[in-house]
């Protein structure tokens, strides 16, 4: 039986998705109702959530049932890690992950390494793309990368990760997501800020507080 939560979950992690909510049985949804940034054309974002739906859960709607609202997307906060390089370096059957952001002419180096199959290979990216955030932000913030899946979404690949960030508020669930342009580590990378950058206001208001 398809759950009704883990598909509107699904289709949130489109690129310029924000909110979905699905009406009627999710084995025969009514309706679907998306809420998208203004980025895209919206008959392009409805052919993916179709293609979505087909792909994932093998369901075939009419896409006069999918509707589509835009907003402008918030604008982009001065405080923004960016992306500089991903390296993937091997030793054996051992995986050194390695990435380079920059938040506000800073330059942090994060790292992770583990096995390096194919899968462990976009969790060791992920990882270390949170140990650079991580030294971002402070100490006084904890983040995990929970997963991290491969998602192809109108025949185009796409990697989502899903991190859990706690701090002085409690425990955030959040996910990113980003097309595969060059390789999947740095989409994997990618999708991390993608997820994390929406909060890096608060976290480092946060880290400014008085212990």
């Amino acid at each position: 039986m398809i759950d009704r939560g883990d598909m509107e979950e699904t289709l949130r992690l489109i690129p310029g998705v924000l909110s979905v909510r699905i009406v009627g049985d999710a084995g025969d949804p009514v309706e679907v109702h998306v809420l998208a940034e203004s980025g895209r054309p919206p008959k392009q974002v409805a052919r993916d959530v179709e293609s979505c739906l087909a792909a994932k859960f093998g369901l075939s709607i009419d896409h006069r049932r999918i509707s589509v609202a835009q907003i402008d997307p918030a604008p982009k906060s001065a405080m923004r890690l960016t992306l500089e390089e991903v390296a993937m370096r091997f030793r054996g059957n051992v995986a050194v992950a390695e990435v380079v952001l920059r938040l506000d002419g800073q330059r942090y180096v994060g790292r992770a390494e583990g096995t390096a199959s194919a899968r462990r290979r976009l969790i060791l990216a992920a990882k270390a793309a949170v140990d650079g955030v991580t030294q971002a932000v402070g100490p006084r913030v904890d983040v995990v990368v929970e997963d991290v899946g491969r998602f192809v979404v109108s025949q185009r690949p796409v990697i989502a990760c899903v991190v859990t960030l706690a701090d002085a508020r409690g425990e955030h669930t959040l996910v990113g997501s980003a097309i595969v342009r060059r390789d999947e580590c740095e989409a994997a990378v990618r999708a991390v800020l993608a997820g994390l950058n929406r909060m890096l206001g608060l976290l480092l208001d946060e880290e400014r507080l008085p212990a």
